[in-house]
């Protein structure tokens, strides 16, 4: 028999969506996140662009009943006309300027192709972003100029949105926020390769909103494992392509920004051709971060309409990811079927377990420069001990040591020390005493120097070596005029103690983190915090110190504290 009060409420349901379509969002318990891949080759000719085209009315017209709160396009919105040429000029910085842009072809004619993607952003309460890809540079790989993205995906159109929470200086580097199920996420849209000023954006962006749930974008993240990989690569999943002294690769954006963030739980990408790559790595916290690579560019006629689908169930706590096209026809388009290819994927992913996380606990950070508030943090020390007056000398006149920490047997030092001061305490910026510490974390950059007499020449010719850097709490103030006997005296203790940890170092190890929760707790509990010693017992390795001119190579200690309020 028919539960006529079922029946009735349902009706009752689908009559007042049918009068009330905007209001369908109230009962919807699925939310969808709409990421373009890479629409270089769409820009080729008008057939390929018809499929862009295409893609952008079928996310206005389908916002409703698909309940979609965020579109993100991955970057490589143009192919680049100077990505033709037979050899690539367009890597020499001085030819990369307006007059010879213009001279060899200009770009405004490929950018009037795709300005119809600005509709996105006329969609009051649909939150959009575009991440420039390496291709969107009035020279492609070359980050100088973008003056053609910046007057097509022109942000300063949609500040009064309320999806719009920000963007930098430049204007490339943006945050939007958007709902679902009531709660508020953040999400955020990085340049290519993105720069050290754009992670201290997106840094800020968090800060600013610690509660809510981050999603980050960017062009090139993921490596995708079709081929072997380079050295430099073996230890990761994510992207470690060359990059100039202030961009970031994938690895560097994840050591960076990504590991000792527990808001982002989901990365964005494409930059890899006719690709998708799904991995889920663990932060600092041994949570999930879902990364994901989108990009059909080599598909016939540019992509074949192919866009990734990532639906959030609020229901049963999984997101499902599944490729649609508006254009693909099965039987009849050239091109695998991407909806098949491998279909359908389904991860757990429990956001009301994260969020309650974010508001239990509170995230802070320390290192020089690090603003806590109205307070500008500048309390960390650290330094070299030496065995003489002549080795200090040395090294202080050799610029490349100046700003760094090095550790073990090179000029006679063996080790080296730091400390965070003033990090405990009832101040707003402090962590309050007897705080349960869920995790500290520190983390240091090096140089990539790690010579060592342990090392051995692997097959494909690239030098390995195995430097071994101890890190041992500090139990009392150290004497400022230590001598050999003591400096010998300490490394046994360091040694001997069966709790010390170490990492392996060598020239591919740029960031490395320690896990100190255990010393931290204790400080915080009431013991004295006089920080740490590292030692190298062979060879040498160094870190950036708390006085290096950059402040994302600087010391940080993350500390994941309860909060009790």
């Amino acid at each position: 028999m028919l539960n006529f009060k079922s029946l009735f409420l349902k009706g009752t349901i689908y009559f007042f969506a049918l009068i009330y379509p905007n209001a369908l969002g109230v009962f919807a318990k699925e939310y969808t996140i709409v990421l373009i891949p890479d629409s270089q080759n769409y820009t080729l000719n008008k057939k390929n662009i018809y499929h862009f085209k295409e893609q952008i009315k079928w996310i206005i017209n389908n916002k409703e009943n698909k309940n979609i709160v965020l579109v993100s396009h991955v970057g490589d919105v143009i192919a680049s006309n100077l990505a033709y040429f037979p050899i690539n000029l367009h890597l020499i910085s001085f030819l990369c300027n307006k007059r010879n842009v213009d001279f060899l072809k200009n770009q405004s004619e490929t950018w009037e192709k795709v300005s119809f993607i600005s509709d996105l952003g006329n969609t009051e309460d649909l939150a959009f972003s575009v991440s420039p890809g390496n291709h969107d540079y009035d020279c492609k790989n070359n980050k100088k100029t973008l003056k053609g993205f910046q007057n097509t995906i022109n942000y300063k159109k949609y500040h009064k949105r309320k999806w719009f929470l920000g963007a930098d200086e430049t204007g490339i580097n943006t945050a939007q926020i958007f709902e679902m199920n009531k709660q508020e996420f953040i999400h955020i849209g990085l340049e290519w390769q993105p720069s050290n000023k754009a992670i201290k954006f997106a840094q800020k962006i968090i800060n600013e909103h610690p509660e809510k749930p981050v999603i980050l974008t960017t062009h090139e993240y993921l490596i995708v494992r079709d081929n072997p990989l380079p050295e430099r690569c073996k230890n990761s999943a994510i992207g470690c392509s060359w990059t100039s002294s202030n961009d970031n690769n994938g690895e560097e954006l994840f050591q960076k920004l990504i590991k000792n963030n527990p808001q982002i739980f989901m990365v964005f990408s494409g930059h890899n051709g006719s690709k998708e790559r799904l991995i889920i790595s663990k932060n600092s916290l041994d949570r999930k971060v879902i990364q994901i690579i989108s990009d059909f560019s080599g598909d016939p006629e540019g992509g074949n309409g192919w866009m990734t689908l990532i639906t959030f169930n609020t229901d049963n706590s999984s997101i499902m990811i599944n490729n649609f096209s508006p254009t693909y026809k099965e039987e009849i388009s050239l091109g695998p079927n991407r909806s098949k290819q491998p279909g359908q994927k389904i991860i757990e992913l429990n956001l009301t377990e994260l969020k309650s996380f974010l508001t239990k606990n509170e995230v802070k950070k320390f290192r020089n420069g690090e603003i806590h508030g109205i307070k500008n943090y500048s309390d960390a020390r650290d330094s070299n001990i030496y065995q003489s007056i002549l080795e200090k000398k040395i090294k202080s006149k050799i610029p490349i040591f100046k700003e760094t920490i090095l550790v073990g047997k090179f000029f006679g030092e063996h080790i080296g020390s730091l400390h965070f001061k003033d990090i405990i305490g009832t101040k707003h910026y402090q962590i309050p005493p007897n705080s349960k510490i869920e995790k500290a974390i520190l983390t240091l950059t090096s140089n990539q120097i790690g010579f060592s007499k342990n090392y051995e020449i692997g097959a494909d010719g690239i030098f390995k070596f195995y430097n071994k850097l101890q890190i041992y709490p500090i139990d009392k103030p150290l004497n400022k005029n230590i001598n050999i006997s003591s400096i010998n005296k300490l490394k046994e203790k360091i040694v001997q103690d069966s709790t010390n940890r170490f990492i392996s170092s060598g020239i591919s190890n740029t960031i490395q983190s320690f896990d100190v929760t255990s010393e931290f707790q204790k400080w915080v509990d009431g013991a004295e915090n006089n920080g740490w010693l590292f030692y190298v017992p062979q060879g040498f390795w160094n870190f950036k110190s708390s006085e290096s001119k950059e402040l994302l190579d600087r010391p940080l200690l993350t500390i994941v504290y309860k909060n009790k309020n």
